[in-house]
């Protein structure tokens, strides 16, 4: 596993027995600072040089890319996939990068890039409809770490609850499960739905 700077994640991986390389690398942001973008492209062949380097050593027959935003580690990771016979999946998370210029090059390098794409919701899967090899896998949720308090919502006697949790925007889907909802309201009629977002 490759990640780009030492913290709780890195310590807990190697906890687990996975070996940790740190490879500092710079996401893109979310603005519309042409500077900022203009550095970011003006470093990029160091980090992509960084990237290779480490892919080489470790020699990987799959490397998966976590995020649309490192396209410079999408970038080396083509490059090793295509002289090495090895395969490229990318995972998608975000949408609504801006501009929609470096949202449409981006989610181009990743289509062009990618032998698998996975993304993390419908409407984002949907943006790589034409791809060979699509998968839809939302998020998952550690029940462990977030078990309901006690006393914190009280469901009304027999009522049951369906909760969904994200940001109030379009692209999350939240008007797919407010139809769902109603359908499933429409036959229980004590069942709740609890949206919590921003």
């Amino acid at each position: 596993r490759r990640v780009p700077h030492a913290g709780d994640h890195a310590a807990r991986y190697q906890r687990l027995g996975v070996a940790v390389h740190m490879v500092p690398v710079k996401k893109l942001k979310n603005t519309l600072d042409p500077r900022w973008h203009a550095m970011y492209l003006g470093r990029a062949p160091l980090r992509v040089r960084r990237i290779a380097r480490l892919l080489r050593e470790l020699a990987p027959a799959i490397v998966h890319v976590n995020t649309s935003v490192e396209v410079l580690t999408g970038l080396a990771a083509r490059r090793y996939c295509d002289r090495h016979d090895a395969r490229l999946v990318w995972h998608v998370r975000e949408l609504d990068l801006k501009p929609a210029w470096i949202e449409s090059a981006v989610f181009a390098a990743v289509a062009r890039w990618a032998d698998a794409v996975v993304a993390i919701s419908t409407p984002l899967g949907a943006r790589f409809a034409t791809h060979p090899c699509v998968r839809v896998i939302p998020n998952g949720v550690d029940l462990g770490r977030f078990a309901p308090t006690a006393g914190v919502l009280s469901p009304q006697r027999g009522a049951e609850r369906i909760g969904w949790l994200g940001r109030i925007v379009p692209v999350k889907g939240l008007e797919n499960v407010l139809e769902v909802f109603a359908r499933v309201h429409a036959r229980k009629p004590d069942t709740r739905l609890l949206v919590v977002g921003s």
